[in-house]
């Protein structure tokens, strides 16, 4: 779901958690909030993600064209049938 201020992705550029966020991609509405969401996604291989950082303390960064495919697989309200 892309929020009114997401701003345009450039799919070959890597980006770290806090300007993955600054995209605008998640909906929570506290920065810590969307943080710990993308930090979960990234865990659970929904967002494929490079660990820069160590076991014990990861950094990581998404390449831009894993953000586009994570966007565009999410449904929009207006895409589904309510009965």
């Amino acid at each position: 779901m892309t929020s009114p201020k997401a701003k345009k992705i450039n799919p070959d550029q890597f980006y770290s958690v806090k300007e993955t966020l600054d995209l605008g991609l998640m909906t929570a509405s506290s920065f810590n909030t969307q943080r710990q969401m993308l930090l979960r996604l990234i865990r659970q291989k929904r967002i494929e993600a490079k660990n820069l950082g160590g076991e014990k303390k990861p950094r990581y960064v998404i390449q831009g064209a894993h953000l586009i495919s994570y966007r565009d697989a999410q449904v929009k309200p207006e895409e589904y049938a309510k009965k």
